[in-house]
């Protein structure tokens, strides 16, 4: 059984927290509840929760505060929160859940499922994917630093600017990198197009390309760009204008 705990200075919030997981999530037992950042550490000390529900903004400080000051990452976080100006895209890219308030039971069952997932293939201490979210929530840039993919052993840091293209297959991605090494992902490029910078351009339904890694534009075979590791790929019609824009 895997226990969780839920820290926000919300009652109605907790409730609903706890009233979902009673209903679609049985197996998960609720060890504690916190209502800022002070109960919530103590709470994570004493009961070693698997998964922490973390509301962003409470009285005494922020859900980052609170995780700046644990010790051992051993537990999965789902962000809970009523405001939508924080950098979601961190939360994300680090593989953390994130719910806004007002909590739909659909997100809900589809985030804890995966954390669920998650603690299941993960054994060891989770303070890399702690610490790259807070860097990537840090960055005065405004703009990810790190992509975190979970495996089948834990979890691989991958810089962003190491990230050559993606290709789509369906619900899913592949991620190639300056070596030549890939990496699957269980995100389409939808999303990926969505969350990453403005240095990474769709030019096709299945590629994403980092602007930085491309060698040569070519007009040749209905358009293509060569990318630093010499893969070519195809450059859709509508794509190839906004390209050359931003090479002029």
């Amino acid at each position: 059984m895997i226990k969780a705990v839920i820290i926000d200075d919300e009652v109605r919030s907790r409730k609903t927290l706890e009233m979902l997981l009673q209903q679609h999530f049985a197996d998960i037992e609720i060890a504690g509840q916190g209502e800022n950042v002070k109960t919530g550490l103590e709470l994570i000390d004493k009961a070693q929760p698997q998964l922490v529900f973390l509301d962003i903004e409470m009285p005494d400080g922020s859900g980052f505060d609170l995780l700046r000051k644990v010790k051992d990452y051993s537990f999965e976080v789902i962000f809970t929160t009523a405001f939508d100006e924080y950098a979601l895209e961190a939360f994300r890219f680090s593989a953390i859940g994130y719910l806004q308030k007002p909590v739909s039971a659909k997100e809900f069952q589809q985030t804890v499922a995966k954390a669920i997932e998650l603690i299941t293939l993960r054994h060891g201490s989770r303070e890399g994917q702690i610490t790259a979210l807070l860097e990537n929530y840090s960055n005065p840039t405004g703009k990810m630093n790190k992509l975190i993919l979970p495996d089948t052993e834990g979890f691989i840091v991958i810089p962003i600017v190491d990230i050559v293209y993606l290709e789509g297959d369906r619900n899913y991605s592949k991620i190639f990198l300056t070596n030549k090494e890939s990496l699957f992902s269980s995100y389409n490029l939808g999303w990926y197009e969505k969350f990453l910078d403005k240095g990474f351009l769709r030019i096709s339904r299945s590629h994403i390309i980092n602007i930085a890694h491309v060698t040569r534009v070519s007009k040749m075979e209905g358009g293509t760009v060569t990318m630093v590791t010499d893969v070519q790929l195809p450059i859709s019609g509508l794509k190839k204008e906004e390209l050359k824009k931003l090479f002029l």
